[in-house]
Protein backbone atom coordinates (compact mmCIF):
# COMPACT_ATOMS: atom_id res chain seq x y z
CA UNK A 1 0.00 0.00 0.00
CA UNK A 2 2.64 2.58 0.76
CA UNK A 3 5.79 3.04 -0.47
CA UNK A 4 9.41 3.03 1.93
CA UNK A 5 10.64 6.49 1.95
CA UNK A 6 14.16 6.98 0.90
CA UNK A 7 16.80 7.97 3.93
CA UNK A 8 18.99 10.51 3.90
CA UNK A 9 22.51 9.92 3.73
CA UNK A 10 23.35 8.88 6.71
CA UNK A 11 25.68 10.64 9.09
CA UNK A 12 29.70 10.87 9.75
CA UNK A 13 30.08 8.62 12.42
CA UNK A 14 32.95 8.90 14.53
CA UNK A 15 34.65 5.42 12.79
CA UNK A 16 34.03 7.09 9.22
CA UNK A 17 35.32 10.98 9.74
CA UNK A 18 38.42 11.09 10.17
CA UNK A 19 40.47 13.63 12.55
CA UNK A 20 43.13 15.93 12.07
CA UNK A 21 46.86 13.65 11.78
CA UNK A 22 49.36 14.84 14.18
CA UNK A 23 50.84 17.06 11.57
CA UNK A 24 47.35 18.84 10.95
CA UNK A 25 46.77 17.08 7.20
CA UNK A 26 42.95 17.18 6.30
CA UNK A 27 42.49 15.53 2.67
CA UNK A 28 39.54 16.18 0.99
CA UNK A 29 37.22 13.39 1.83
CA UNK A 30 38.13 13.64 5.64
CA UNK A 31 36.80 17.23 5.69
CA UNK A 32 33.82 17.31 3.49
CA UNK A 33 32.87 14.28 5.86
CA UNK A 34 33.22 16.55 8.73
CA UNK A 35 31.54 19.06 7.53
CA UNK A 36 28.38 16.68 7.27
CA UNK A 37 29.09 15.53 10.94
CA UNK A 38 29.77 18.31 12.47
CA UNK A 39 28.22 21.41 10.58
CA UNK A 40 25.23 22.06 12.72
CA UNK A 41 22.34 23.09 9.77
CA UNK A 42 23.28 20.05 8.64
CA UNK A 43 22.18 18.32 11.17
CA UNK A 44 18.95 20.09 11.92
CA UNK A 45 18.30 19.46 8.26
CA UNK A 46 18.45 15.90 8.79
CA UNK A 47 16.81 16.11 11.84
CA UNK A 48 13.73 17.46 9.24
CA UNK A 49 13.86 14.17 7.24
CA UNK A 50 13.46 12.82 10.31
CA UNK A 51 10.59 14.26 11.47
CA UNK A 52 9.07 14.08 8.33
CA UNK A 53 9.37 9.83 8.43
CA UNK A 54 7.93 9.63 11.43
CA UNK A 55 4.78 11.45 10.39
CA UNK A 56 4.55 9.25 7.52
CA UNK A 57 5.09 6.36 9.81
CA UNK A 58 2.50 8.29 12.23
CA UNK A 59 0.11 8.29 9.01
CA UNK A 60 0.01 4.46 8.49
CA UNK A 61 -1.25 4.08 12.03
CA UNK A 62 -4.63 4.99 10.71
CA UNK A 63 -5.96 1.27 10.05
CA UNK A 64 -4.69 -0.08 13.40
CA UNK A 65 -7.58 -1.68 15.48
CA UNK A 66 -8.32 0.12 18.82
CA UNK A 67 -9.53 -2.02 21.83
CA UNK A 68 -12.03 -0.45 24.33
CA UNK A 69 -12.84 -1.97 27.55
CA UNK A 70 -14.90 -0.83 30.21
CA UNK A 71 -16.45 -1.76 33.50
CA UNK A 72 -19.28 0.18 35.32
CA UNK A 73 -21.17 -0.29 38.56
CA UNK A 74 -24.76 1.41 38.53
CA UNK A 75 -27.04 1.91 41.92
CA UNK A 76 -30.89 3.84 40.92
CA UNK A 77 -33.31 4.36 43.45
CA UNK A 78 -36.65 5.94 42.10
CA UNK A 79 -40.38 6.41 42.65
CA UNK A 80 -42.57 5.04 39.72
CA UNK A 81 -45.25 6.61 38.00
CA UNK A 82 -48.57 5.32 38.48
CA UNK A 83 -48.28 4.31 34.89
CA UNK A 84 -44.82 2.85 35.74
CA UNK A 85 -46.03 1.04 38.48
CA UNK A 86 -48.68 -0.43 36.38
CA UNK A 87 -46.96 -1.63 33.68
CA UNK A 88 -44.47 -3.00 36.24
CA UNK A 89 -46.76 -4.93 38.10
CA UNK A 90 -46.57 -2.75 41.57
CA UNK A 91 -49.24 -2.20 44.13
CA UNK A 92 -50.25 1.00 44.30
CA UNK A 93 -49.19 1.57 47.73
CA UNK A 94 -46.39 3.67 48.55
CA UNK A 95 -43.44 1.19 49.72
CA UNK A 96 -44.15 -1.20 46.14
CA UNK A 97 -43.94 1.59 43.70
CA UNK A 98 -40.21 2.07 45.04
CA UNK A 99 -37.43 0.81 42.15
CA UNK A 100 -33.95 -0.57 43.12
CA UNK A 101 -31.37 -1.48 41.37
CA UNK A 102 -27.44 -2.59 41.06
CA UNK A 103 -26.14 -3.43 38.02
CA UNK A 104 -22.52 -4.73 36.84
CA UNK A 105 -22.38 -3.82 33.06
CA UNK A 106 -19.57 -4.92 31.52
CA UNK A 107 -18.10 -3.67 27.57
CA UNK A 108 -15.36 -4.61 25.26
CA UNK A 109 -15.60 -3.54 21.44
CA UNK A 110 -12.93 -3.78 18.66
CA UNK A 111 -12.90 -0.76 16.22
CA UNK A 112 -11.51 0.22 13.35
CA UNK A 113 -11.09 1.62 9.56
CA UNK A 114 -11.12 -0.41 6.05
CA UNK A 115 -9.49 1.10 3.10
CA UNK A 116 -12.54 1.67 1.55
CA UNK A 117 -12.91 4.57 4.21
CA UNK A 118 -15.59 2.19 5.99
CA UNK A 119 -15.67 2.05 10.39
CA UNK A 120 -16.63 -1.59 11.70
CA UNK A 121 -16.99 -2.25 15.01
CA UNK A 122 -17.27 -5.36 16.60
CA UNK A 123 -18.84 -5.34 20.31
CA UNK A 124 -19.34 -7.89 23.20
CA UNK A 125 -21.53 -6.86 26.13
CA UNK A 126 -22.70 -8.50 29.42
CA UNK A 127 -24.76 -7.16 32.24
CA UNK A 128 -25.81 -8.63 35.20
CA UNK A 129 -29.20 -7.15 36.12
CA UNK A 130 -29.69 -6.94 40.07
CA UNK A 131 -33.43 -5.26 41.23
CA UNK A 132 -36.49 -5.52 42.80
CA UNK A 133 -38.30 -7.04 39.78
CA UNK A 134 -35.89 -10.10 39.37
CA UNK A 135 -37.51 -13.02 40.21
CA UNK A 136 -36.85 -16.39 39.36
CA UNK A 137 -39.70 -18.74 38.03
CA UNK A 138 -40.18 -20.07 41.84
CA UNK A 139 -40.46 -16.83 42.96
CA UNK A 140 -36.94 -16.64 44.55
CA UNK A 141 -35.09 -13.21 44.11
CA UNK A 142 -32.34 -13.92 41.02
CA UNK A 143 -29.97 -12.14 39.01
CA UNK A 144 -30.33 -11.90 35.27
CA UNK A 145 -27.40 -12.11 32.96
CA UNK A 146 -27.98 -10.63 29.47
CA UNK A 147 -25.37 -10.56 26.79
CA UNK A 148 -25.07 -9.27 23.59
CA UNK A 149 -22.37 -9.76 20.36
CA UNK A 150 -22.69 -8.09 17.26
CA UNK A 151 -20.77 -6.42 14.36
CA UNK A 152 -21.42 -2.85 12.99
CA UNK A 153 -20.48 -1.45 9.25
CA UNK A 154 -20.29 1.83 8.10
CA UNK A 155 -19.79 2.88 4.76
CA UNK A 156 -19.78 5.78 2.97
CA UNK A 157 -20.73 5.36 -0.49
CA UNK A 158 -20.37 8.81 -2.01
CA UNK A 159 -18.13 11.62 0.10
CA UNK A 160 -15.48 10.18 1.76
CA UNK A 161 -15.44 6.44 -0.32
CA UNK A 162 -12.82 4.49 -1.69
CA UNK A 163 -9.06 3.91 -0.89
CA UNK A 164 -7.76 6.92 -2.26
CA UNK A 165 -9.74 9.27 -0.38
CA UNK A 166 -8.57 7.08 2.52
CA UNK A 167 -5.15 6.66 2.18
CA UNK A 168 -4.93 10.59 0.92
CA UNK A 169 -3.39 11.63 4.00
CA UNK A 170 -1.07 8.68 3.78
CA UNK A 171 0.17 9.84 0.32
CA UNK A 172 0.49 13.05 1.62
CA UNK A 173 2.88 12.34 4.70
CA UNK A 174 4.46 10.23 2.38
CA UNK A 175 5.07 12.95 -0.14
CA UNK A 176 6.12 15.03 2.26
CA UNK A 177 8.98 12.88 3.69
CA UNK A 178 10.33 12.89 0.17
CA UNK A 179 9.81 16.38 -0.04
CA UNK A 180 12.19 17.01 3.10
CA UNK A 181 14.47 14.20 2.10
CA UNK A 182 15.11 16.37 -1.47
CA UNK A 183 15.51 19.50 0.74
CA UNK A 184 17.86 17.36 3.02
CA UNK A 185 19.80 16.78 -0.32
CA UNK A 186 19.64 20.32 -1.60
CA UNK A 187 21.11 21.69 1.39
CA UNK A 188 23.95 19.03 1.36
CA UNK A 189 24.67 19.49 -2.20
CA UNK A 190 25.33 23.43 -1.53
CA UNK A 191 27.12 23.06 1.30
CA UNK A 192 29.21 19.90 -0.01
CA UNK A 193 30.08 22.85 -2.91
CA UNK A 194 30.61 25.55 -0.60
CA UNK A 195 33.19 23.41 1.48
CA UNK A 196 35.36 21.77 -1.39
CA UNK A 197 35.30 25.25 -3.15
CA UNK A 198 36.61 26.56 0.58
CA UNK A 199 39.19 23.72 0.45
CA UNK A 200 40.40 24.39 -2.86
CA UNK A 201 40.47 28.18 -2.00
CA UNK A 202 42.90 27.15 1.10
CA UNK A 203 44.88 25.15 -1.33
CA UNK A 204 45.40 27.75 -3.58
CA UNK A 205 46.18 30.39 -0.67
CA UNK A 206 48.69 28.17 0.61
CA UNK A 207 50.14 27.59 -3.14
CA UNK A 208 50.35 31.53 -3.54
CA UNK A 209 51.87 31.95 -0.26
CA UNK A 210 54.55 29.53 -1.47
CA UNK A 211 55.07 31.27 -4.73
CA UNK A 212 55.25 34.69 -3.04
CA UNK A 213 58.10 33.63 -0.64
CA UNK A 214 60.22 31.74 -3.12
CA UNK A 215 59.85 35.04 -5.29
CA UNK A 216 60.41 37.39 -2.33
CA UNK A 217 63.65 35.07 -1.36
CA UNK A 218 64.85 35.70 -5.04
CA UNK A 219 63.83 39.28 -4.74
CA UNK A 220 66.16 39.36 -1.07
CA UNK A 221 69.02 37.58 -2.89
CA UNK A 222 69.41 40.07 -5.74
CA UNK A 223 68.96 42.69 -3.41
CA UNK A 224 72.03 41.39 -1.74
CA UNK A 225 73.78 41.20 -4.77
CA UNK A 226 73.46 44.97 -5.80
CA UNK A 227 74.46 46.27 -2.66
CA UNK A 228 78.02 44.40 -2.91
CA UNK A 229 78.01 45.43 -6.69
CA UNK A 230 77.32 49.01 -5.52
CA UNK A 231 79.86 48.74 -2.61
CA UNK A 232 82.66 47.45 -5.36
CA UNK A 233 81.34 50.90 -7.98
CA UNK A 234 79.85 48.14 -10.49
CA UNK A 235 76.33 49.98 -10.44
CA UNK A 236 74.42 52.94 -9.41
CA UNK A 237 72.47 53.33 -6.36
CA UNK A 238 69.40 53.80 -8.17
CA UNK A 239 69.79 49.64 -8.57
CA UNK A 240 70.53 48.83 -5.18
CA UNK A 241 67.05 50.81 -4.98
CA UNK A 242 65.37 48.99 -7.77
CA UNK A 243 66.05 45.89 -6.49
CA UNK A 244 64.81 47.11 -2.69
CA UNK A 245 61.78 48.22 -4.15
CA UNK A 246 61.31 44.55 -5.60
CA UNK A 247 61.48 43.34 -2.33
CA UNK A 248 59.76 45.35 -0.53
CA UNK A 249 56.76 44.67 -3.21
CA UNK A 250 57.14 41.48 -2.62
CA UNK A 251 57.03 41.43 1.18
CA UNK A 252 53.82 43.29 0.90
CA UNK A 253 52.19 40.48 -1.37
CA UNK A 254 53.15 37.35 0.84
CA UNK A 255 51.72 39.63 3.47
CA UNK A 256 48.62 39.49 1.44
CA UNK A 257 48.94 35.82 0.83
CA UNK A 258 49.42 35.01 4.19
CA UNK A 259 46.13 36.95 5.28
CA UNK A 260 44.37 35.13 2.40
CA UNK A 261 45.55 32.25 3.94
CA UNK A 262 44.26 32.68 7.06
CA UNK A 263 40.90 33.65 6.25
CA UNK A 264 40.31 30.36 3.70
CA UNK A 265 41.54 28.38 7.09
CA UNK A 266 38.92 30.18 8.88
CA UNK A 267 36.23 29.91 6.83
CA UNK A 268 36.98 26.21 6.97
CA UNK A 269 37.18 26.19 10.67
CA UNK A 270 33.70 27.66 10.44
CA UNK A 271 32.22 24.90 8.98
CA UNK A 272 33.40 21.87 11.15
CA UNK A 273 34.86 23.56 14.32
CA UNK A 274 32.34 25.51 16.05
CA UNK A 275 33.41 25.12 19.19
CA UNK A 276 36.72 26.28 18.16
CA UNK A 277 39.14 23.36 19.37
CA UNK A 278 41.52 24.08 16.56
CA UNK A 279 43.22 27.11 15.33
CA UNK A 280 44.28 28.37 11.70
CA UNK A 281 47.23 27.67 11.83
CA UNK A 282 46.80 24.17 13.04
CA UNK A 283 45.38 22.55 9.17
CA UNK A 284 46.94 21.84 6.52
CA UNK A 285 45.22 20.90 3.08
CA UNK A 286 46.95 17.73 1.49
CA UNK A 287 45.40 17.06 -2.23
CA UNK A 288 46.66 18.55 -5.29
CA UNK A 289 44.15 20.63 -7.24
CA UNK A 290 43.78 18.54 -10.73
CA UNK A 291 44.80 20.09 -13.73
CA UNK A 292 42.20 21.39 -15.98
CA UNK A 293 41.64 18.17 -18.09
CA UNK A 294 38.35 18.17 -20.40
CA UNK A 295 35.55 16.31 -19.50
CA UNK A 296 33.01 13.93 -21.45
CA UNK A 297 29.79 16.11 -22.17
CA UNK A 298 26.98 15.94 -24.32
CA UNK A 299 24.36 17.84 -23.21
CA UNK A 300 21.04 15.87 -23.91
CA UNK A 301 22.28 13.19 -21.99
CA UNK A 302 23.03 15.37 -19.40
CA UNK A 303 19.97 17.11 -19.06
CA UNK A 304 17.89 13.59 -18.69
CA UNK A 305 20.39 13.11 -15.42
CA UNK A 306 19.56 16.49 -14.60
CA UNK A 307 15.66 16.13 -14.81
CA UNK A 308 16.37 12.67 -13.03
CA UNK A 309 18.39 13.69 -10.02
CA UNK A 310 18.46 17.31 -9.06
CA UNK A 311 16.46 17.79 -6.15
CA UNK A 312 15.13 21.50 -6.54
CA UNK A 313 13.20 19.65 -9.62
CA UNK A 314 12.63 16.74 -7.85
CA UNK A 315 11.12 18.72 -5.10
CA UNK A 316 9.07 20.56 -7.76
CA UNK A 317 7.82 17.28 -9.42
CA UNK A 318 6.69 16.12 -5.89
CA UNK A 319 4.73 19.28 -5.17
CA UNK A 320 2.43 18.79 -8.56
CA UNK A 321 2.14 15.39 -7.11
CA UNK A 322 0.94 16.77 -3.54
CA UNK A 323 -1.57 19.26 -4.76
CA UNK A 324 -2.70 16.56 -7.75
CA UNK A 325 -3.63 14.63 -3.90
CA UNK A 326 -5.22 17.75 -2.22
CA UNK A 327 -7.14 18.22 -5.62
CA UNK A 328 -8.44 14.73 -6.01
CA UNK A 329 -9.43 14.90 -1.96
CA UNK A 330 -11.10 17.89 -2.35
CA UNK A 331 -13.56 17.08 -5.47
CA UNK A 332 -14.50 13.85 -3.61
CA UNK A 333 -15.59 16.24 -0.57
CA UNK A 334 -18.19 17.98 -3.15
CA UNK A 335 -19.59 14.98 -2.98
CA UNK A 336 -22.72 14.40 -0.75
CA UNK A 337 -22.65 12.51 2.51
CA UNK A 338 -24.29 9.06 1.57
CA UNK A 339 -23.70 6.26 4.99
CA UNK A 340 -24.71 2.65 4.67
CA UNK A 341 -24.85 1.32 8.13
CA UNK A 342 -25.72 -2.34 8.88
CA UNK A 343 -25.36 -4.04 12.01
CA UNK A 344 -26.07 -7.63 13.33
CA UNK A 345 -25.82 -9.19 16.98
CA UNK A 346 -26.86 -11.99 18.66
CA UNK A 347 -28.92 -11.76 22.08
CA UNK A 348 -28.85 -13.96 25.63
CA UNK A 349 -30.23 -13.93 28.47
CA UNK A 350 -30.41 -16.04 31.70
CA UNK A 351 -29.63 -16.13 35.35
CA UNK A 352 -26.00 -17.29 34.96
CA UNK A 353 -23.36 -15.24 32.98
CA UNK A 354 -22.44 -18.62 30.92
CA UNK A 355 -26.07 -19.71 30.32
CA UNK A 356 -26.43 -16.28 29.04
CA UNK A 357 -23.78 -16.62 26.39
CA UNK A 358 -24.72 -20.07 25.60
CA UNK A 359 -28.54 -18.63 25.16
CA UNK A 360 -27.09 -16.31 22.38
CA UNK A 361 -25.69 -18.55 20.51
CA UNK A 362 -27.73 -21.45 20.92
CA UNK A 363 -31.31 -19.25 20.13
CA UNK A 364 -32.33 -17.81 17.30
CA UNK A 365 -32.37 -14.26 19.43
CA UNK A 366 -30.64 -12.24 16.94
CA UNK A 367 -30.88 -8.62 16.27
CA UNK A 368 -30.10 -6.89 12.72
CA UNK A 369 -30.56 -3.38 11.45
CA UNK A 370 -29.64 -1.57 8.15
CA UNK A 371 -29.56 2.00 7.62
CA UNK A 372 -29.08 4.81 4.66
CA UNK A 373 -28.31 8.09 5.85
CA UNK A 374 -27.87 10.95 3.37
CA UNK A 375 -26.75 14.78 4.39
CA UNK A 376 -26.55 17.77 1.76
CA UNK A 377 -25.68 20.76 1.85
CA UNK A 378 -28.39 23.02 1.64
CA UNK A 379 -26.37 26.12 -0.73
CA UNK A 380 -24.75 23.20 -2.97
CA UNK A 381 -21.54 23.32 -0.55
CA UNK A 382 -20.09 26.13 -0.62
CA UNK A 383 -17.05 26.00 1.52
CA UNK A 384 -16.20 22.58 -0.34
CA UNK A 385 -16.67 24.46 -3.62
CA UNK A 386 -13.91 26.83 -3.04
CA UNK A 387 -11.89 24.77 -1.25
CA UNK A 388 -11.91 22.64 -4.65
CA UNK A 389 -10.93 25.68 -6.39
CA UNK A 390 -8.64 26.70 -4.30
CA UNK A 391 -6.75 23.24 -4.78
CA UNK A 392 -7.05 23.65 -8.48
CA UNK A 393 -5.33 26.71 -8.37
CA UNK A 394 -2.42 25.62 -6.04
CA UNK A 395 -1.89 22.65 -8.79
CA UNK A 396 -2.18 25.04 -11.38
CA UNK A 397 0.86 27.32 -9.61
CA UNK A 398 2.80 24.14 -8.42
CA UNK A 399 2.98 22.95 -12.56
CA UNK A 400 4.08 26.72 -13.23
CA UNK A 401 6.45 26.36 -11.08
CA UNK A 402 8.08 22.73 -12.62
CA UNK A 403 7.85 24.00 -15.98
CA UNK A 404 9.74 27.42 -14.59
CA UNK A 405 12.63 25.47 -12.31
CA UNK A 406 13.11 22.72 -15.91
CA UNK A 407 13.68 26.12 -18.37
CA UNK A 408 15.89 27.23 -15.42
CA UNK A 409 18.02 24.41 -15.05
CA UNK A 410 18.38 23.69 -18.60
CA UNK A 411 19.75 26.83 -19.11
CA UNK A 412 21.88 27.06 -16.24
CA UNK A 413 23.38 23.80 -17.38
CA UNK A 414 23.99 25.11 -20.74
CA UNK A 415 25.97 28.12 -19.01
CA UNK A 416 27.76 26.21 -16.41
CA UNK A 417 28.65 23.33 -19.75
CA UNK A 418 29.72 26.40 -21.92
CA UNK A 419 32.19 27.97 -18.32
CA UNK A 420 33.60 24.71 -17.94
CA UNK A 421 35.10 24.51 -21.39
CA UNK A 422 36.02 28.22 -21.75
CA UNK A 423 37.99 27.99 -18.46
CA UNK A 424 39.44 24.95 -19.49
CA UNK A 425 40.54 26.49 -22.73
CA UNK A 426 41.91 29.60 -20.43
CA UNK A 427 44.20 27.10 -18.14
CA UNK A 428 45.87 25.85 -21.42
CA UNK A 429 46.41 29.08 -22.69
CA UNK A 430 48.33 30.17 -19.09
CA UNK A 431 49.98 27.19 -19.30
CA UNK A 432 51.51 28.29 -22.28
CA UNK A 433 52.22 31.75 -20.64
CA UNK A 434 53.76 30.14 -17.52
CA UNK A 435 56.22 28.52 -20.04
CA UNK A 436 56.81 31.37 -22.12
CA UNK A 437 57.37 33.75 -18.99
CA UNK A 438 59.45 31.22 -17.18
CA UNK A 439 61.83 31.08 -20.62
CA UNK A 440 62.16 35.04 -20.70
CA UNK A 441 63.10 35.06 -17.46
CA UNK A 442 65.92 32.24 -18.05
CA UNK A 443 66.83 34.69 -20.73
CA UNK A 444 66.98 37.46 -18.62
CA UNK A 445 68.98 35.95 -16.07
CA UNK A 446 71.53 35.21 -18.58
CA UNK A 447 71.90 38.50 -19.75
CA UNK A 448 72.12 40.48 -16.24
CA UNK A 449 75.09 37.92 -15.64
CA UNK A 450 76.63 39.20 -18.68
CA UNK A 451 75.80 42.97 -17.19
CA UNK A 452 73.67 43.58 -20.56
CA UNK A 453 70.21 43.80 -18.80
CA UNK A 454 69.45 45.73 -15.07
CA UNK A 455 67.68 44.65 -11.95
CA UNK A 456 64.30 46.37 -12.95
CA UNK A 457 64.05 44.29 -16.00
CA UNK A 458 64.98 41.03 -14.40
CA UNK A 459 62.45 42.06 -11.32
CA UNK A 460 60.05 42.62 -14.32
CA UNK A 461 60.24 39.21 -15.78
CA UNK A 462 59.87 37.23 -12.54
CA UNK A 463 57.12 39.06 -11.19
CA UNK A 464 55.47 38.25 -14.64
CA UNK A 465 56.57 34.55 -14.38
CA UNK A 466 54.15 35.09 -10.82
CA UNK A 467 51.60 36.88 -11.72
CA UNK A 468 51.54 34.09 -14.86
CA UNK A 469 51.53 31.04 -12.17
CA UNK A 470 49.04 32.34 -10.22
CA UNK A 471 46.82 33.43 -12.89
CA UNK A 472 47.47 29.76 -13.90
CA UNK A 473 46.03 28.31 -10.51
CA UNK A 474 43.13 31.15 -10.59
CA UNK A 475 42.15 29.24 -13.48
CA UNK A 476 42.62 25.71 -12.49
CA UNK A 477 40.62 26.43 -9.22
CA UNK A 478 37.96 28.26 -11.36
CA UNK A 479 37.41 24.98 -13.45
CA UNK A 480 37.09 23.12 -10.10
CA UNK A 481 34.42 25.57 -9.39
CA UNK A 482 32.53 24.91 -12.71
CA UNK A 483 32.66 21.45 -12.36
CA UNK A 484 31.21 21.58 -8.58
CA UNK A 485 28.48 23.92 -10.22
CA UNK A 486 27.90 21.11 -13.47
CA UNK A 487 28.09 18.68 -10.59
CA UNK A 488 25.52 20.09 -8.23
CA UNK A 489 23.39 20.32 -11.28
CA UNK A 490 22.72 16.77 -12.32
CA UNK A 491 23.08 15.46 -8.52
CA UNK A 492 25.95 13.78 -8.87
CA UNK A 493 28.17 15.68 -6.63
CA UNK A 494 27.67 13.93 -3.24
CA UNK A 495 28.88 10.47 -5.43
CA UNK A 496 31.54 11.73 -7.01
CA UNK A 497 33.08 13.15 -3.94
CA UNK A 498 32.14 10.13 -1.75
CA UNK A 499 29.31 11.09 -0.13
CA UNK A 500 26.29 8.43 -0.86
CA UNK A 501 22.72 10.34 -1.93
CA UNK A 502 19.74 9.22 0.19
CA UNK A 503 18.96 5.24 -0.06
CA UNK A 504 22.30 4.25 -0.31
CA UNK A 505 23.70 1.41 2.09
CA UNK A 506 25.26 3.05 5.24
CA UNK A 507 28.83 3.68 5.52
Amino acid sequence: MAEPVAEPPVSGVESVVPALSGDGVLTLEAFLWMVIDRHEEVEAERLGVDVARRQYKAALGKYEPSLTLSAEREYNHMRTTIEEALNLGFELTAEERDFKEQNNLLRASIDGLTPLGGTYSISANIDDLDNNLNTSIDGEQANEYKSFMGIELTQPLLKNFGPNVTNADIRLARGSAALESEKYREYLLGTTAKAIQLYWQCYAAEQKLEMRQRSREIAENLYKVNKKRYAAGKIDYTDVLDAEAGMRLREALVAAAEQSLLTAKRSMLSLVDPEGQYRPEDIHVAATLPPASEIEFVYDETLVLVYADNPGYLQAVRQVEQEKLRENYAENQRLPQLDLTASYGLNGMDDEWHDSWSTAFERDYTSWAVKAELTVPMLGGLREGNEKHAARLKRLQAEKRLEAEKRQLANDLDVVAQLVERVREQAENYQRVVATSSELLRTEEVRFRQGKSDIRELLDREVGVLKARESLLDTRLAHQYALVNLYSLDGTLLSKYGIDKPGAAEH
